[in-house]
This record gives structure tokens, sequence and C-alpha cells, in this order.
């Protein structure tokens, strides 16, 4: 990974998902260690492949769940729109940011996915941003919006 500046002055490292370069935030130490994977090519790559089978300049991509934004990340690449569901507070910050510094055809939503529009706890078991954020469990928790797969903008 190559350690470089954007023009507002964060860290951000450049990798290459999937082949596809982007520049992505790495001021987390589990951030840097994950994307470090990426760049090394040892994270999901059947992924990415069933994504460049079924996405095209027609496709709406959804990502729920989007992380920090990955997936996101390379099917815009290829997609006409994307949206990315994100309902983690500290999660949402870095896929904010990383969209923000690559595409423009992503539409980032704050919020999880259910049943019905309102809102709901989601837990981290450790520390919010780590990817592990649920609907059920234990640990740390936070009041997030919901909302339906029929929901639009």
């Amino acid at each position: 990974m190559d350690v470089g500046k954007t023009q507002d002055a964060e860290k951000k490292v450049r990798v290459r998902l999937g082949g596809r370069v982007c520049w992505v935030s790495a001021s987390k130490p589990n951030s840097a260690r994950f994307w470090g994977e990426v760049d090394r090519g040892v994270w999901e790559e059947s992924t990415f492949r069933f994504i460049d089978a079924l996405t095209s300049e027609r496709t709406t991509f959804v990502d729920v769940g989007a992380w920090i934004g990955p997936i996101t990340l390379y099917a815009s690449r290829q997609a006409n729109r994307v949206i990315a569901l994100e309902p983690d507070p500290v999660a949402l910050l870095e896929l904010k940011d990383n969209v923000a510094a690559n595409v423009g055809n992503v539409d980032v939503w704050g919020a999880a996915v259910s049943s019905e529009a309102g809102t709901m706890n989601v837990y981290a078991p450790g520390e919010f941003g780590a990817s592990s954020t649920s609907s059920f469990g234990g640990g740390k928790s936070t009041l997030v919006k919901t909302v339906t797969l029929q929901t639009s903008t």
C-alpha cells in the first residue's frame, strides 16, 4: 500500500481493490489491516467475480451492511448507481469518506434494513466500526434509522 494525502489532508492509502485502484481512509488500525489484505488480493476475490458477472451500467447495486465500502467501491466502477446502507455510526463516517474520495454514483444511507421503516437498536460486541454490528446481541448499542427495501430517495 502507498500512503498518500488527499486535498483535505486526511490520511489515505492507495489500494488495489480487485485489480482496481482507489484511495481509502486507513486512520484506524483495523481499517489499515483490512485494506492491506484487500491490496494483497486475499479478501473475497469470489465476491468481485460475482459482481463482475452480474453488474452492468444498467444495474442499481444495493450493498446492505456496506461497512467501510469495499463492495460499494468495487461495484460503483461498473454499476449505474450504488446504494450503500450502513447503520454503524463509526463505519458510516469512514464509508462516506471513502465514497467521497473515489466515486460519484453512490448514495450512502445511514440506516439498517428492516421490514418496517422506523428505528431500532444495533449492537457492537466490541467497538463500533469493527464490522460486527448487529441487530441482536450485546455490547454497546445505539438507535439507528431503519428503511425497507421499498424505500426510495
